[in-house]
This record gives structure tokens, C-alpha cells and sequence, in this order.
């Protein structure tokens, strides 16, 4: 069981809502050990980038199992199988911005019980879960005129980039005009063996 401490709580039949998120636990049960996933007082106090530590924004979480609810489809937290192993995982927003957000995420291992946390899969921010492809989607705008876009999957239990699109709005990467006729520039890669090769790299009608 996942235990929230957070400003604020609200429950619904399909789904739930915690912000301002200090603390994020499980509790020991049959399926579970007990253990800390976020603690705010533990926290580092600045992060990598300078950032100050805070409370995880959190928001509204559908819940596994229950019919999709519209307040949570627009919503960027997760508590859903990532690994495609049949066992929840979760995501859970960290910070806001203007066009894109900051996540963090924890994948459930059943041989310890426990979650753990997962860097990679955090990258992967505005998330679409394929499971019939086994693949996760994601995108998000990298500034100005750059949108990025990615494909991973799980090879041999890691995430891996299967595919990735960068896409450049009006303009060349190095800013300059593009020839008549053409909207963007795009660069595309593709996971060929245990490698990403670029398949493509030119304007785009």
C-alpha cells in the first residue's frame, strides 16, 4: 500500500488526489515490504541543477483498475504497469513549468517487494503507454522551436531509446532559413542492434 503525506488529499470512487507531497511510503503487506520512496527531509537540499529541494507537486492519480476517469487523463502522474511485468509502478509529477514538467519514478520489484527508484524512466515526461507494443512514448518542447520526441522499450530488463525525432519549427538547427517549400527540420534515429543510427536528417514539406 502506498502511504501519501501531503497538503492535500481528496478521494474519488475512480481515482485520487495528493499535492504538495512530503513523504511517499509503502506499508508492509503480503505483496509489499515496507520502505521510504520520497522523504523530503531527507532530501538533498539542492539538487545538481542549484534547485532547492521541495515537495513532489503530485495531483491527481487514477486508480489501477478503475474505468479512466477525464480529471485524470489530463494528468501526468502514474500508478500503472511501466515494465510491462504485470506489477504497478508509479510516477509522480515533481515540478511544473511553463511547457513541460520534472518527474520522479519508482519501478516495483517483486523479488525485494520494494520500489525502486528509476532515473530513466523519470526522462520520460507528457508519457504514452503502449502495451500492446510493449513501448512507452514521450515528447516534450526541449525551447524556442525544438520538439523532441522518443520511443523506448525494455530490453533484457533495461529501458532503452528505440526511436527518437528532433524536430526544428521554421528553421535549420543552426537557426538559419530553410528552403521554400519546407516547415521544418528534422533528425531521426533508430535503435539497430544494441545501437541508435540516424536514419534521417533533412528538411520536412
Amino acid at each position: 500500500m502506498l502511504v501519501f503525506e501531503a497538503g492535500y488529499y481528496h478521494d474519488d470512487q475512480d481515482w485520487f488526489a495528493a499535492g504538495g507531497i512530503d513523504r511517499l511510503t509503502t506499508e508492509d503487506s503480503p505483496g509489499c515490504a515496507a520502505g521510504v520512496l520520497f522523504d523530503l527531509a531527507t532530501e538533498p537540499k539542492t539538487d545538481a541543477d542549484g534547485m532547492e529541494a521541495a515537495a513532489l507537486a503530485g495531483g491527481i492519480f487514477q486508480r489501477p483498475g478503475r474505468p479512466e476517469s477525464p480529471e485524470a487523463r489530463e494528468q501526468w502522474n502514474h500508478l500503472e504497469d511501466l515494465s510491462f511485468d504485470a506489477y504497478v509502478d508509479v510516477c509522480v509529477v515533481a515540478m511544473t513549468g511553463a511547457y513541460n514538467y520534472s518527474q520522479r519514478c519508482w519501478i516495483f520489484e517483486p523479488a525485494s517487494r520494494t520500489f525502486v527508484a528509476h532515473a530513466g524512466l523519470a526522462e520520460l515526461i507528457f508519457m504514452a503507454i503502449e502495451p500492446r507494443t510493449r513501448t512507452l512514448k514521450s515528447g516534450y518542447r526541449a525551447g524556442g522551436p525544438v520538439y523532441v520526441s522518443a520511443e523506448h522499450g525494455w530490453i533484457g530488463g533495461k529501458l532503452v531509446e528505440l526511436r527518437s525525432q528532433t524536430s526544428y519549427l521554421g528553421e535549420k538547427p543552426d537557426g538559419t532559413s530553410l528552403p521554400p517549400g519546407f516547415g521544418s527540420y528534422s533528425i531521426q534515429y533508430e535503435r539497430r542492434g544494441d545501437k541508435l543510427v540516424k536514419v534521417f536528417d533533412g528538411p520536412v514539406p
